[in-house]
């Protein structure tokens, strides 16, 4: 067991059981992910996800890969808005030899119609559940967006959806779906 300086929860003996070509595959995931969405490519991220991957973002929740590709298809029309995502402090968690949680920390910066000017728009945290499949690769199983901080400019109101009215989410979604806002209209970070 490794023990934290700091006096807080072990790290426990599950740090041996993700050999490294796992974790750099996992790691992989939200890398790549960042990078076709700021390179005007969202649409190809959904390759990334399970067939049946639940991405909670902004209110909304998307179900299936026709869903999350619907979403990135509409980020990717956004041509006008140009973006960083930044991915760091990775942190994974084995809970079974094909399942495996995280959190990873998230900044994105942003520029509408302007790319000289990026601003930070938003930091928070993806909560994500990565599965291997029959074929041994890894893929996003569940994606939640956790914003923790965020500029109070981009802050909108983004109630739930009606889950069953696929329809219904869309008409919800801002412009852009990937794009930073906070849950509910009273600014708070629904965490």
């Amino acid at each position: 067991m490794i023990e934290p300086r700091d006096g807080t929860e072990p790290l426990g003996d599950w740090s041996h059981k993700l050999n490294e070509d796992d974790r750099r595959s996992i790691e992989k995931l939200s890398i790549e992910y960042a990078w076709l969405i700021d390179h005007g490519r969202a649409d190809e991220a959904t390759h990334l996800f399970t067939d049946d991957a639940v991405v909670q973002v902004h209110g909304a929740t998307l179900t299936g890969t026709a869903q999350i590709h619907a979403a990135l298809q509409q980020r990717k029309a956004q041509r006008h808005v140009q973006s960083r995502h930044v991915v760091s402090n990775i942190r994974l968690q084995v809970e079974s030899a094909d399942r495996v949680s995280g959190t990873v920390a998230l900044t994105v910066y942003q520029s509408v119609d302007a790319p000289a000017e990026p601003t930070p728009v938003m930091v928070g945290d993806l909560d994500d559940v990565y599965a291997r499949g029959l074929d041994m690769r890894w893929r996003v199983a569940s994606r939640r967006l956790v914003p923790v901080f965020i500029r109070s400019d981009h802050r909108q109101d983004a109630s739930p959806p009606v889950e069953s009215d696929y329809t219904e989410m869309q008409a919800r979604l801002s412009d852009d779906p990937l794009s930073p806002t906070v849950d509910g209209a009273n600014g708070t970070n629904g965490r």
